[in-house]
Formats: C-alpha cells, sequence, structure tokens
C-alpha cells in the first residue's frame, strides 16, 4: 500500500512537471484511431488491420475527455491511466501493428509519428520507459499470438523509415528535454531570488522585533514618569488619550507587523519548496491545524472578522467541536490553509464583498472507505470555468503580481498525505475548496 501511495505520488510529480493533455489526446484518439481504421482498412487491401486492438485504445481514451468528473476515489488513479493509456495507445499499438503488418512502410511511418507525439507528452525519462515497455509488451502479443514475421518492406525502405523513426526520437528528446530544462531553470531562478530576498528582509525584521521588545521593556518607565509629571502640572505640552494609547501599543504593534512579514516569507519559501514526500508522516488533528493556522495568519482586524470557523461550526453542531485525524505534518497543513486564506482575501478585497466559511465533515474511523473533509468556502467574485481548471498548475496565476505556486503547492501538499484537494466554484457567489483524507482506522 505505502509502495502504491509514493508510485500514485511520483507519478502526479511527474505529471505536473510536464503537464498532462488529457483532453488533447482523448479527441486526437477518438477521432484517430476509427478514422484511421476505415482508411487503412477500406482503401489500402494491403494493410493487415484489427478491430480489436483499435478498438480498445478508443475506449481507454474516452474518459479522459470527462477528468474533471471523476469522482476523488478513482481520480487520485487519474496519472496511472494517463500513462497507462499513453502505453496501450502508442508505443504497444503500434509495434503490434508494425509486427502484424511484417514491418511495413506504411507502419513504420505511423509508429515514427507516434513516438514523436509521445515525446511531446511526457518528459523523457517516461519517455524511455514507456517506449522500451510498449515495444516489448507489442512483441510479446505477437509472440504469444502465434503469427509470424515475414518482411513485406525492401532493406532501403526500412532503412530510410528506420532514419526517420530514430531521428523523430533523438530531435524530440532534444526540445523536450529544453522545455523541461527551462521549467526547472524558471523554478530554480525563483527560489534563489526568493531565498535572497528573504535573507535581505529576514535582517531588518530581526532587528526591528528586537527593538520593538527593547522599546515594549524602556517604554512604561517613561510613561509612568510622564504621569507624575503631568499630575504635577510640570509640562507645558502634553499629548491626546488616544495618542498615550496608540504609544503604549507601539512596541507590541511593531512585533506583530514584523512576525507577521516572518510568516508570509517563510510561506513563501514553503511554496517552492518540493522535498514534501520524504518527511515522515504523523498523526494531527485538523482542528487543530486550523486554530493554529487562524492563530499564525497575519490578518488584519477587519480581515480576521471576515473568517467563520468556530461560530459556524457551534452553530451546525451543537456546540460540539468536529474533529478529524489524518497522517501528514502539521506545519505543512498550516501552510496550505495560509495560502487558502491568502487567495481568498485577495479575491474579497478586489471585489468588495465576501466571507470565508471553514467545516469540518468528519466521516466514520472504520474499515470503510469514507473520507474526512474540511471545506474551506468563501463567498466571493468566484472563478471562471476557463481559469477554474487550470488553478492546480504551477505558474498558473491571473493576479497581477502572483507567482502561480500557491495552489501547486497545495495539491502537492495534500497528496503526499494521500488526500485529494478539489475546488468548485460559481461565478459572482462562491468558490470552495474540499481537502479529504482518507479515514484512519480506529486506534490510529
Amino acid at each position: 500500500m505505502r509502495l502504491m501511495k509514493k508510485t500514485l505520488l511520483l507519478l502526479d510529480q511527474k505529471v505536473e512537471a510536464f503537464g498532462g493533455q488529457y483532453k488533447a489526446f482523448s479527441l486526437f484518439g477518438i477521432v484517430s484511431y476509427p478514422l484511421s481504421y476505415v482508411i487503412l482498412y477500406y482503401f489500402n487491401s494491403q494493410i493487415n488491420e484489427s478491430i480489436e486492438v483499435r478498438l480498445i485504445a478508443f475506449l481507454l481514451c474516452i474518459p479522459l475527455l470527462f477528468t474533471e468528473h471523476w469522482p476523488i476515489k478513482v481520480k487520485k488513479y487519474l496519472s496511472l491511466y494517463w500513462f497507462l493509456t499513453l502505453l496501450y495507445c502508442l508505443p504497444f499499438l503500434a509495434t503490434y501493428m508494425l509486427l502484424k503488418n511484417q514491418i511495413s512502410i506504411e507502419w513504420l511511418m505511423n509508429i515514427a509519428l507516434g513516438v514523436f507525439l509521445l515525446i511531446l507528452l511526457v518528459d523523457w525519462i517516461v519517455f524511455i520507459i514507456l517506449l522500451s515497455l510498449g515495444i516489448l509488451l507489442g512483441y510479446l502479443l505477437f509472440i504469444v499470438s502465434g503469427q509470424e514475421l515475414i518482411l513485406k518492406s525492401t532493406f532501403s525502405q526500412i532503412s530510410l523509415a528506420s532514419y526517420i523513426y530514430f531521428y523523430a526520437i533523438i530531435i524530440g528528446l532534444i526540445f523536450s528535454r529544453s522545455h523541461q530544462r527551462n521549467h526547472q531553470e524558471k523554478l530554480q531562478t525563483m527560489k534563489m531570488l526568493a531565498g535572497s530576498i528573504a535573507h535581505e528582509l529576514r535582517t531588518p525584521l530581526s532587528a526591528m522585533m528586537m527593538g520593538g521588545r527593547a522599546l515594549g521593556r524602556i517604554l512604561p518607565v517613561y510613561q509612568e514618569a510622564y504621569t507624575k509629571a503631568k499630575s504635577a502640572h510640570l509640562l507645558e505640552q502634553t499629548v491626546s488619550p488616544d495618542q498615550e494609547t496608540y504609544l503604549a501599543s507601539f512596541p507590541q504593534n511593531i512585533q506583530t507587523v514584523s512576525q507577521n512579514a516572518h510568516t508570509m516569507i517563510t510561506m513563501l519559501l514553503t511554496n517552492l519548496n518540493e522535498g514534501t514526500a520524504d518527511q515522515k508522516l504523523e498523526c494531527c488533528s485538523i482542528a487543530l491545524c486550523v486554530e493554529e493556522a487562524l492563530t499564525a495568519y497575519p490578518f488584519s482586524s477587519d480581515e480576521r472578522r471576515l473568517v467563520h470557523w468556530r461560530d459556524v461550526q457551534d452553530r451546525v453542531q451543537d456546540n460540539t467541536q468536529a474533529d478529524f485525524s489524518f497522517l501528514g505534518h502539521k506545519e505543512l497543513m498550516k501552510h496550505v490553509l495560509f495560502n487558502l486564506f491568502k487567495n481568498a482575501l485577495y479575491a474579497i478585497a478586489s471585489s468588495g464583498k465576501g466571507e470565508i466559511f471553514i467545516t469540518i465533515e468528519p466521516g466514520q474511523n472504520t474499515r470503510s472507505k469514507k473520507t474526512n473533509q474540511l471545506i474551506f468556502k468563501d463567498t466571493g467574485p468566484g472563478i471562471p470555468p476557463e481559469n477554474l481548471r487550470h488553478i492546480f498548475d504551477r505558474f498558473y496565476t491571473k493576479k497581477e503580481h502572483g507567482t502561480g505556486i500557491g495552489l501547486a503547492f497545495c495539491q502537492s501538499v495534500i497528496q503526499s498525505f494521500g488526500g485529494e484537494i478539489t475546488c468548485t466554484s460559481q461565478p459572482g457567489d462562491h468558490t470552495t475548496f474540499v481537502i479529504s483524507f482518507p479515514a484512519l482506522l480506529e486506534g490510529i
């Protein structure tokens, strides 16, 4: 089970890093496989077609057209299904049909096109694995089915097609590697820049915090002396009560602002960190994570009043605070909530309306497959449908100064916990994030 989770997480990371062209490939397969069968079968009598093989490829492509409607429990296997579909539809099918048609020139050209398409869809490591496995499985099926290989093409034709085949692989790998390298360089540049800015900012922020603490120790002495001098009418000029109140709270305000800035810097650096999967999981309370996130996040006084947590829980559950445990990391979960707070508050501020509601819907801690859910809803402007499908893509953002890494980080963290994060939205009404975790067995 643990090996399966790590495998699924690795596949998810591969898809996240290179992208998953689910709908594009689905439309390609749904149109291409039936159409090419008709063309080759009815207009080229020399081609030995297999309707069963093409039908399976056609059926495998259909679910990819509706990935956004997959159930949560099934959607965690999407990356696995994606790679298995590519394995069958491209290298496996092409290899089997190439051998079935006695290495015909037509199928040598087809397999070259299929290989080039595979290069465009996955990174070079996955490409090599899928290509090698597809060729092996296609060859094994050809042998097991008892067919005999008799070459139809001449040596020169095979040589020319083979040249095109390997040339397509080399060119595709070069451009594929370039795309992947550009992505990694962009991420590395952001890490270095963020690290440099964080280092430069933390030093003066730490000095401000130390100054605030020192001022907090010294200021009461001066306030006491000022009060005595004022009572004895020794002062020619005094300050108003509001100014006295502001001055008394000033040291704490300095420390609070500095600490909040530290928190936001830490959140940015944590979002850029991709090494969440190797950390040891521990049993955490979701209610405690929410409480600590609410305490640590740098809300303004007006912003904090927009967030409803205990009042919603009490009203719904008769003064019983809902909670559930999950396997994960408390600090990382808090940073997930930080990102959701930040995005929701930005949307609410930009639209001038909205509130945030956080609720918990615990499942049963039994051996059933029920899930526990944390629901994070804001009644702000919502997200347009054309943007909603991309919100978890790395570097995708519609904010003026956004980085596009916050929600990608959230998805990576939740998936590393064995959970799932989904988003639904109604423009003009709400945006709702549902974080689902598998219910733990009793005693865990």
